[in-house]
C-alpha cells in the first residue's frame, strides 16, 4: 500500500512540474489514443486538458500511460471544439471519433420524390379524358395503363473536405433514372338509320380505333456542390444540414407505337330497299416515332440529416432534401415511320391510297391540348415536333416543362481519410 501511495505521489509530482514547466503537451493513453491540446491543472487523481479538437476533458491519471513536454510536440493546427467537461469515465476513444481527417468520401442511394410538370400533367390529363369517354360511351371498350411518375431511383456520390470537425464543403454527382410505360386504347362502332334527298333512306356505319404502346426513360445527372455544418449529438453522431446548388443534365428517351383507324361509311337505298350507291370516307394509320431530347439547368436543394460513426473512419449517413429543379429548353431529334390507308369518294369513284411515310427531324418538346373536348374536358399531351403544333388544331401550346421538384431520402456509407 505504501509503495502504490508512493508512485501516485511521484506521478503527481510529475504531473505538477510539467505544468509548471509548460503547458503544451500530448498525453498518451493506455488505449493507443493520444490526445494533443494543453494541460490546465491537474491533481493527485486527474488531469485537467484542453484537447485541440474535443475541448476540455478530464482524465483519470490510471488512464494515462504517458505525458510528453513541449519540446518534444511537433506543432500542428488546432480547432476549436468546446465540449463540456467530462468525468472520470469519460471513454477518450469515443471522443476521438469526433476527430475528422481532411477528405471524406460517401456514396449513398435512395428514392426522390418528384411534381413532374408537364410529363405528369399529359399523363394526368390523359387517364381523365379516358374516364370521361368511359361515362360518355357506355358502349365503347376502353383500356388504359398509364401511370404518372411519382418516384425516381437516386443515386449519389460525393467528395467532402472537411475544414474542421463542424464544416465541410461537398462536390458530387448523382444518377436518377425512371423508365415509364403507357398503354391505351379506344375503339366504338355505331350504326343508324338516316335519310337523305338523293334517296329514300340510308345506313351509316362509324368505326373508330385508336391504341399508344408507349415508353418514356427519364434520366438526370446532378453535379452539385453542398455546404453541410454538423452539430454534435454525443459521441457517436452528428445531425448536420446541408443546402447548395448544382448543375443538372436531363434526358429524355421516348418510343411511341401507335395505331389509329377511322372508318366512315352510307349506304344508299330507294323505296324499293334497293342499293343505289355508298360514301366512303376513312383513313388507317400505323407507325412508331422514336425520339430523344435533352435539356440542361440550374437547381437548388436543401436539407437534413444524421452522420451516425461506427468506426474512426467510417460513419453511417442518412439524409433528407428537398430539391428545386425545373427544365424547360428541351431539344432533340426524332424518327417517324408509318404505313397508311386512305379511301374517300362514292361508290366507283372513289379515292384510295396505301404507302409508306418516313420523317427525320429536329425539334423541340411542346405541351399541347385538344380543341375539340368531348364532354368539356380537353385532353393534354406531350411530344417532339420540328415547328410549335398548329393553333388552329390545338390550344395552350407551350414548351414543355419536366421538373424534379420534390422530396428525396437517401442513406449511405461515409469513409474518412
Amino acid at each position: 500500500m505504501k509503495k502504490a501511495f508512493m508512485k501516485l505521489f511521484l506521478f503527481s509530482i510529475t504531473v505538477m512540474l510539467l505544468v509548471s514547466l509548460s503547458s503544451a503537451a500530448q498525453i498518451h493513453l493506455k488505449n493507443g489514443v493520444v490526445l494533443r491540446g494543453e494541460i490546465v491543472s491537474s491533481d493527485e487523481n486527474s488531469v485537467f486538458f484542453n484537447e485541440q479538437d474535443m475541448g476540455l476533458l478530464k482524465l483519470s491519471n490510471e488512464k494515462i500511460l504517458k505525458i510528453v513536454k513541449r519540446e518534444e510536440v511537433k506543432k500542428e493546427k488546432t480547432y476549436s471544439a468546446p465540449l463540456e467537461l467530462q468525468d472520470d469515465y469519460f471513454d477518450a476513444y469515443a471522443r476521438d471519433l469526433r476527430r475528422k481527417g481532411p477528405i471524406s468520401f460517401s456514396i449513398s442511394g435512395g428514392l426522390s420524390n418528384i411534381n413532374g410538370g408537364d410529363f405528369n400533367e399529359a399523363i394526368q390529363s390523359i387517364n381523365e379524358t379516358f374516364t370521361s369517354l368511359s361515362d360518355l360511351l357506355p358502349d365503347a371498350i376502353l383500356s388504359i395503363d398509364w401511370e404518372e411518375v411519382k418516384w425516381i431511383p437516386s443515386y449519389k456520390g460525393e467528395l467532402l473536405l472537411n475544414l474542421s470537425p463542424f464544416l465541410s464543403i461537398g462536390l458530387g454527382g448523382g444518377y436518377l433514372t425512371k423508365t415509364n410505360p403507357g398503354i391505351l386504347s379506344f375503339s366504338y362502332g355505331d350504326s343508324w338509320l338516316g335519310d337523305d334527298a338523293a334517296s329514300d333512306y340510308q345506313y351509316i356505319f362509324e368505326d373508330d380505333y385508336i391504341a399508344i404502346d408507349a415508353e418514356h426513360k427519364l434520366t438526370f445527372i446532378p453535379l452539385t456542390f453542398s455546404i453541410y455544418l454538423y452539430v454534435p449529438m454525443g459521441n457517436m453522431a452528428d445531425f448536420f444540414i446541408t443546402g447548395g446548388a448544382g448543375y443538372y443534365l436531363g434526358k429524355l428517351e421516348a418510343t411511341q407505337n401507335y395505331a389509329s383507324d377511322y372508318d366512315y361509311q352510307e349506304d344508299y337505298y330507294d323505296s324499293s330497299d334497293t342499293y343505289l350507291f355508298s360514301y366512303y370516307d376513312r383513313f388507317a394509320i400505323e407507325g412508331t416515332k422514336i425520339y430523344e431530347a435533352t435539356c440542361n439547368t440550374i437547381g437548388y436543394h436543401a436539407g437534413a440529416g444524421l452522420d451516425i460513426k461506427f468506426s474512426p473512419n467510417m460513419s453511417l449517413v442518412i439524409e433528407g432534401n428537398y430539391r428545386s429543379v425545373t427544365f424547360s429548353e428541351w431539344e432533340g431529334t426524332a424518327t417517324d415511320d408509318w404505313d397508311y390507308y386512305i379511301r374517300d369518294g362514292f361508290t366507283g369513284s372513289y379515292y384510295e391510297a396505301t404507302g409508306t411515310e418516313n420523317e427525320e427531324f429536329a425539334g423541340k418538346l411542346w405541351y399541347y391540348e385538344s380543341v375539340d373536348s368531348l364532354g368539356g374536358i380537353t385532353m393534354g399531351q406531350i411530344d417532339l415536333f420540328e415547328v410549335a403544333p398548329d393553333p388552329d388544331d390545338y390550344s395552350n401550346i407551350r414548351l414543355a416543362e419536366i421538373n424534379l421538384n420534390g422530396f428525396s431520402v437517401r442513406a449511405g456509407i461515409k469513409i474518412t481519410f
